[in-house]
């Protein structure tokens, strides 16, 4: 009996022994389950402009944030909000400590978000998360780059160049702000050096290119009837702001419009997209009268000349 009392004595000093040395080491709380020692994730955020160049001086607005919890924890989630200031080199850089529980081999994980603003230039967000190769590696560094854009970026090198201190200038990229910042055309994106003037047969023309981010279904839509949608959804309605902002200019005789659109069957999931270019080469005389509602849209196109893929093609609306 003496000998069963001494082995059960040791029994329990062993055992409470090893929960001792868990409980100081951090590998299990009474009443939470398992634990992985707290860990920092790393972020690192890089701003370049159009020619890779870093941007020193460029406000970051970011937040950090603990995920991935349960009911089991009795705290309110790390979160950091802080604003920084690129250095020289582009950069910023930021941490944020991760309690590392674990349910069912759920790690705990942890995100960035932010704003990015620089004067001069457009505002621009991204995200990024800690999902590197081993989300508990205090060593690992999530990292992203953003390119930073600027209004004079749309327009094309030589161009710019040659427009330098012209009023023409200011008038094109006050349209671009116009374009981006209010949204102008839904489902669109004004493609980067782009703008220029363009000659065409005896004529010269402001060229603007436009890609659409839509796909349409090549089994409902024919070219043709997509070359419509996009004369609608892009061309007619930049049509307004052009003749208010430029066309006093004498620079160029009318405007190419140029929208890259896509098309697709959708029933071959795997094929890619096709790309279409439509060229509107729209004199400037007669975009005035349409919208003094001299013309219609009908006859606004059959007064211009439309590409289709180098093509010459016409368009009816109805």
């Amino acid at each position: 009996m003496k000998k069963t009392k001494g082995f059960c004595f040791r029994y329990a000093l062993i055992l409470g022994l090893f929960i001792s040395i868990l409980l100081l080491n951090g590998c299990y709380t009474i009443g939470s389950g398992p634990m992985i020692p707290p860990v920092k994730h790393h972020y690192e955020l890089k701003i370049l402009n159009m020619d890779n160049e870093p941007i020193e001086g460029a406000t970051v607005t970011y937040t950090i944030m603990e995920e991935g919890y349960s009911f089991y924890e009795e705290r309110e989630p790390n979160i950091i909000s802080n604003s920084l200031v690129t250095d020289s080199d582009g950069i910023i850089r930021d941490s944020i400590w991760v309690i590392g529980w674990r349910w069912n081999n759920q790690f705990k994980e942890s995100n960035f978000s932010c704003t990015v603003s620089k004067t001069g230039y457009y505002n621009r967000g991204t995200w990024m998360d800690s999902d590197y190769g081993s989300r508990w590696d205090s060593l690992a560094v999530v990292k992203e780059t953003v390119v930073l854009i600027r209004p004079i970026d749309y327009l094309e090198r030589d161009f710019a160049l040659e427009l330098s201190e012209n009023s023409l200038q200011s008038e094109i990229l006050s349209l671009i702000d116009l374009i981006k910042l209010e949204g102008l055309i839904a489902n669109t994106s004004l493609s980067l050096n782009s703008i220029k003037l363009n000659p065409f047969k005896e004529n010269v023309y402001l060229q603007i290119k436009f890609s659409n981010n839509d796909r349409y279904n090549s089994i409902q839509l024919n070219k043709y009837e997509i070359g419509k949608i996009m004369f609608d959804e892009v061309v007619r309605k930049i049509l307004n702001p052009l003749n208010d902002y430029i066309s006093e200019s004498e620079s160029f005789f009318g405007y190419d419009l140029t929208v890259i659109g896509h098309t697709k069957n959708f029933l071959q999931t795997l094929e890619p997209s096709q790309p279409i270019e439509y060229r509107f080469l729209i004199p400037k005389t007669v975009v005035k009268d349409y919208k003094n509602q001299d013309l219609t849209g009908q006859q606004l196109l059959d007064n211009s000349i439309i590409l289709m893929d180098n093509e010459r093609i016409d368009l009816k609306l109805q």
